[in-house]
């Protein structure tokens, strides 16, 4: 004999099952919230080495990115935007090993009198053999001022 009450919960349960299961379809769907992901391309690990030396009037800045796809990579690039914010220049990057891509940007040294470091905006974007295209999370690097007397 089975018990209305019995009814009742095993109903509520299935009704959570059911419930948890619909989230979940929608929340993978989503692209995990600020994931830099879509059209099948992946984009992770971004970040610029700035170097020590910076003696020079160009400062060559790498910026890396891993970039995975679910068809082949047709072009991978850095939007750099400087520090007037109206400066933007693209830089190409081309794999350097794995799903490592890498391309360098000649930043301008800073000459700056109060000593405050130069800052500059990055985002890297990638295109695929379908034309899907996907855009990372913008970050930033700090070219320091270099150590007078300038030699330039």
């Amino acid at each position: 004999m089975v018990r209305l009450r019995d009814v009742e919960c095993r109903m509520s349960m299935m009704s959570a099952i059911l419930l948890i299961s619909v989230l979940a379809i929608i929340i993978s769907g989503c692209g995990g919230g600020g994931s830099s992901s879509q059209g099948g391309i992946f984009i992770s690990n971004t970040y610029a080495e700035v170097p020590s030396d910076l003696s020079t009037p160009q400062i060559p800045v790498v910026v890396k990115a891993d970039v995975t796809a679910e068809s082949d990579i047709d072009h991978v690039q850095a939007q750099i935007t400087g520090v007037d914010d109206s400066q933007k220049d693209l830089v190409d990057m081309t794999l350097l090993s794995g799903h490592t891509y890498t391309g360098t940007y000649m930043a301008p040294a800073n000459t700056q009198a109060d000593g405050s470091p130069e800052v500059y905006a990055v985002i890297v974007s990638a295109v695929n053999s379908k034309g899907n295209s996907v855009s990372a999370n913008k970050f930033t690097f700090d070219v320091p001022v270099a150590e007078p007397p300038f030699p330039f």
